[in-house]
């Protein structure tokens, strides 16, 4: 406001700062942004919950470790839509009578979704398997994802410090079970 306030004529720069009129317009701004963001969480829960009766989501309640990219806006905008997610899920399956079901997000897009092991690689937006597949990196997530439902070791609230060394036990276990070649 005090930039736009600066550039103009006294007259304008008078009324503009009077009426506050640059927070006014970002606030609205801002609640139009929050309302679309919203109707398309609570749109894509819809369209999910048509297909599916149990539904599998990632805990996203805790900040993710060492993310300092635009360190404030990511913190804000994420806090937000993390929270607009939630409560589209949890209203909607309430609502429609699904179930929901929330795993711990720990290494879940850094894992190999064929071998449920932390090998393989993920570069932007594709994960590169140990056997040479190359798959889209969400998707390789979303198997995981599903998986680690059913796995008895990793608990929701279990720390991903703890995560990381069971499946690097895992890989491991079964690095020690394949002979070596001769």
């Amino acid at each position: 406001m005090i930039q736009i306030a600066k550039k103009s004529k006294p007259a304008k720069q008078a009324r503009i700062i009077k009426n506050n009129l640059g927070m006014k317009k970002r606030h609205q701004q801002n609640r139009k942004i929050k309302q679309q963001i919203r109707s398309h969480c609570f749109k894509a829960v819809h369209s999910v919950v048509d297909k599916a009766k149990d539904i599998v989501a990632e805990d996203l309640t805790r900040q993710i470790p060492k993310k300092n990219n635009w360190k404030r806006f990511n913190r804000l905008m994420n806090q937000w839509t993390k929270g607009a997610i939630t409560e589209a899920l949890e209203t909607v399956t309430k609502a429609r009578g699904s179930r929901l079901h929330y795993v711990n997000a720990a290494y879940t897009s850094q894992m190999d979704s064929n071998t449920q092991l932390l090998e393989g690689k993920r570069v932007g937006d594709k994960f590169y398997h140990v056997n040479g597949e190359v798959k889209q990196a969400d998707t390789n997530a979303a198997c995981n994802i599903k998986q680690r439902l059913k796995d008895l070791e990793i608990q929701r609230y279990t720390p991903y410090q703890k995560v990381k060394q069971i499946l690097l036990n895992r890989l491991h276990a079964v690095k020690e079970l394949v002979p070596l070649p001769l």
